[in-house]
């Protein structure tokens, strides 16, 4: 999600996106539903996931601390009996997002879906985030995993179709 990166290369590349993919696997299964992205980072991806759901969209507040420890900030979000969709276009270690997923269970979300692009998921992070609350964690098949259920065919073949490839 960060396109200003093809400034740095020489070589052409295309950019493209899975959030569309992720958002409709899951869109029939929330009830009103908010979109968050964990940091103002992915706060694109939070829209692009809300557009196809139907719904508003945010992000939470991230400081990093050290570099393995982070702290989330409650944010107003009225996620209160909501179903709450979390987008990332990565998890690695799963810190963030399970600091996240607990917090949103304590101002009364109802569920806690997990989507991200890439689900590296270092060690127990896959244990982390379901300890944490998430009643799911779904991810694309970019880097295979037990949570990797969407596939990203559709979106490559449409860019190399639009690219005239």
């Amino acid at each position: 999600h960060e396109t200003h990166i093809k400034s740095f290369f020489e070589v052409p590349f295309i950019c493209g996106s899975a959030v569309k993919e992720l958002a409709s696997y899951v869109k029939d299964r929330l009830n009103n539903p908010v979109v968050l992205s964990p940091d103002t980072g992915a706060i694109e991806l939070a829209r692009e996931a809300a557009q196809v759901i139907g719904c508003e969209y945010d992000y939470l507040e991230k400081t990093r601390i050290t570099p393995t420890e982070i702290k989330v900030a409650p944010k107003n979000l009225h996620v209160e009996g909501r179903d709450v969709l979390i987008v990332d276009d990565i998890i690695s270690t799963g810190g963030t997002v399970a600091t996240a997923i607990r917090m949103l269970k304590e101002q009364g979300a109802e569920n806690v879906i997990v989507a991200c692009v890439h689900p590296v998921l270092i060690g127990d992070a896959l244990n982390k985030l379901y300890t944490s609350g998430a009643s799911e964690v779904i991810g694309t098949d970019t880097f295979p995993s037990p949570v990797s259920k969407v596939s990203v065919d559709r979106v490559i073949l449409e860019l190399l179709r639009e690219s005239g490839f």
